[in-house]
This record gives C-alpha cells, structure tokens and sequence, in this order.
C-alpha cells in the first residue's frame, strides 16, 4: 500500500508472499556460498542440503534481518552447522518479528561468559557506551574515553558479539549497533524477562556515564598543543595569525576529544540524578577548561550552547536541595 503523499512512498510487505519467499531463499543460498569461501576447512561447498535449505527458509519466515544476523554470527564461528542446527530447532515460529529477533539475539548473548566478572563489567561499560553514544565512535576513541576503567581491550571484550557490532573488528572505523531491534531489545525489552534481564542497559545510565567520561577526557586533555587554536586566551597574540576562528586541518583534534567536545552537553542534560562524581567533572571543566572548550567548540562549529547546562545545574541544584530538605 503506497501512501497518498507526494513526496512519501511507503511499501508493506507481505513477508509470506510468494515473491518475498523466493528471494529469502536466494539470499540464503547466497550467505551459504560466502561462508563456505570463508571456512573452507570446516565446510564443504554444498554444505548446506536442501532439508536445511527449506528448513531455513521456513524458519526465517520472510525476514531477511533474521538471515542476516545468523549468517553473521556463524561466521565468527569453529563450527556453523551446528549452529545453525540449533538456531533452527529453536526459532519461535509464527511469532511477532521483534519476538523471533529477540529470540535470536538472546542466544548470541548467551553465549557470552556471563560467569567472568571483568566480561560482565566490562559489558555494561563499553555496550553500554555503544548504545547511548549520540554518533559511532571507533573502538579507538571508546578505549581512550574509558582510560583505564576497562581491564580488557574492547575489541577483545567485545568479540562474541562482533556480529552484532559492526565496525568492532576495525579500530579506527565507527562500531555501530547492528539494528534498531536489537538496541530495543538490549535497552528495552531484555529488561523485562528473566533469561534476558542480564543483557539490559539503562540508556538513561549510560548517557549518564558517557557525560562523566566526556567530561573527564576534557579535563584530561584540555589545552591542546595544536597551532593557531587558543584564539580566546587572554595571551593570544591576533597579529600572529589571520584574525578569526582557524580552520584546522583533518585529524589535529582526535576522535574521542572531538565527540567529548561535540556531545558532552547533550548528555549532561540527560542527567536526572547526577552523582558526586559528575558534579566535581563539572565543576572542574567549568572552571578550569571553559575557554579551551570554547575555542574547539569554535573550530568545529558544532552550534553547541552552554544556556542548557546553565538550566540543568540550576534544575539539579534545586532537586538535590528538596531531596536534603524532605
């Protein structure tokens, strides 16, 4: 059905229609072939058998975003058949498709060392700061955000899920959720049932932690040695450089400082209950680092405004001040 808007064409389908079947089917055969290629030594070319075909094409039950993780997911697999065995003798069927998904995910998680505290720790920090952070950041900056907090690599901590995170696997490139579905699940729906609640993230938390970590960083790093950029200080020297905001070059302000400088405020006002911690960053950063934040905040012309932390401090104070008082 196609929306009566002009500028609009919105197309449901029917994932049991035929036509939708069909290329289910194709797909498969396709990712079959390509993990083939990829294990040669544990598969043979025509591994995947007709029974299994049909099987797969049944269980899938039209979605293609169902296919696609679980061939992703036997990849970074010794041994995918069996695994694909298993996903298919237990794939909800006739299910709604955010259940069937949320099924799958939860054996991918599962199979996580959930009994390794560093693991368990180390999931909330670096999945949670994947899922709340306001643009992909590269395992890199991840690392240089949580300095010394994490005890294992993120790209090692991380590797039972690579399928699920692309990017993981490549340091300097953005680590994205898979799906909008699965940051539902993990945020949302994972919270609610026993077997899954492990799994859950409080987006509101994270946010939260990744405002600490922002301002952290900052304070960590604030003046940068680059040229031409402390065009606010009081010792700057205007005849010395064309008068104005510089342009700086790709790469002069790293990945992580530039997100921390970027994105610091949007998760500050996410804040409801701020703790200690947060609020000796804050108070540092404002009255230590202010004008080198400034002048960044210039350079990249990010168009961020200090009016919203101005209200969330007061907001905040005043909160703290009820709570003492009753």
């Amino acid at each position: 059905m196609l929306s009566d808007q002009a500028h609009v064409r919105l197309a449901r389908i029917d994932l049991d229609n035929a036509n939708n079947l069909t290329d289910i089917r194709e797909y498969i055969k396709h990712r079959a072939s390509l993990l083939a290629r990829s294990k040669r030594s544990v598969l043979k070319h025509d591994w995947l058998t007709d029974q299994t075909l049909s099987d797969a094409v049944r269980k899938a039950e039209g979605l293609f975003q169902w296919v696609s993780v679980v061939f992703d997911y036997l990849g970074t697999l010794r041994d995918p058949l069996k695994q694909l065995q298993t996903f298919l003798s237990t794939a909800l069927s006739g299910a709604r498709p955010e259940r069937k998904l949320d099924s799958m995910y939860t054996q991918i998680f599962k199979a996580c060392n959930w009994d390794d505290p560093d693991f368990v720790d180390g999931y909330q920090l670096a999945m949670g700061a994947i899922v709340t952070a306001k643009s992909p950041l590269s395992v890199a900056a991840l690392q240089r955000l949580h300095g010394d907090t994490l005890s294992t690599p993120i790209d090692t901590l991380l590797a039972p899920l690579a399928s699920l995170l692309p990017g993981i696997e490549n340091a300097q490139g953005p680590v994205r959720i898979l799906h909008q579905s699965l940051r539902d699940f993990i945020t949302v729906r994972a919270r609610d049932r026993p077997e899954t609640c492990e799994f859950h993230l409080d987006d509101k938390e994270h946010s939260a932690r990744l405002a600490l970590l922002c301002l952290n960083r900052m304070n960590s790093i604030l003046p940068l040695d680059i040229p031409d950029l402390h065009y606010l200080r009081n010792d700057a020297h205007p005849g010395a450089r064309e008068p104005g905001i510089p342009k700086l070059a790709e790469g002069w302000i790293a990945d992580d400082c530039k997100y921390a400088c970027t994105y610091w405020i949007s998760h500050l006002v996410e804040t409801t209950e701020p703790s200690g911690e947060l609020m000796n960053a804050l108070t540092a950063f404002l009255s230590g680092k202010l004008v080198y934040w400034m002048e960044i905040a210039g350079v990249l012309g990010s168009g961020v405004s200090l009016t919203d932390v101005w209200a969330w401090i007061n907001v905040s104070i005043t909160m703290k001040f009820l709570v003492l008082r009753f």
